[in-house]
């Protein structure tokens, strides 16, 4: 609030009768252009609150707060769009491929990651759905009673395959 009392010349009482919808607008458009949409659902939340505290007082004779509309926030809309390609490169690096498991999750995210599968789709796929010599998924689509066939990168492919194939790697353990 110190910025939007600092931005009008409001030192008495009677200065702070003077705020107008006008003083509000040019402090919300100067702050919007350094601020994300988040931060200026706060400062309107703020000035707001300030804005009816002057009015509840008899300070502003007209009650300004219906005039500061709020940002619609939408849930999520913080979340990136996509994740860093390193970022995925780490992840697959972390998975402990020596159990069943890890190779299992390994090609999951693989498929994922390299072929824009979902988590729902990865889990409908079955051994027979994978044509390696085509390098393609029938990727089943209960809702159309159909299977969509989605292009195996080949990197997707070796890795998984080679995965699947090998098996879980052995473990090597030292004697001292």
């Amino acid at each position: 609030m110190a910025q939007f009392v600092g931005s009008i010349p409001a030192r008495t009482e009677d200065d702070l009768r003077r705020i107008s919808i006008e003083h509000v607008d040019q402090h919300l458009v100067r702050s919007a252009r350094r601020l994300g949409r988040q931060s200026i659902g706060s400062v309107c939340a703020s000035l707001r609150g300030f804005l009816g505290h002057l009015h509840m007082r008899g300070i502003l004779p007209a009650d300004l707060r219906e005039q500061v509309i709020l940002p619609h926030i939408y849930p999520l809309e913080a979340m990136p769009r996509a994740v860093a390609w390193k970022e995925i490169e780490r992840t697959l690096a972390t998975i402990d491929r020596s159990t069943a498991l890890g190779c299992r999750d390994y090609a999951i995210l693989v498929l994922i990651a390299y072929c824009g599968l979902r988590a729902g789709d990865v889990a409908a796929l079955r051994l027979g759905d994978i044509d390696w010599r085509r390098d393609v998924l029938q990727v089943p689509r209960p809702k159309l009673k159909t299977t969509e066939p989605v292009p195996l990168i080949p990197i997707a492919g070796r890795r998984s395959s080679r995965t699947c194939a090998a098996g879980p790697r052995r473990r090597t353990t030292r004697s001292s």
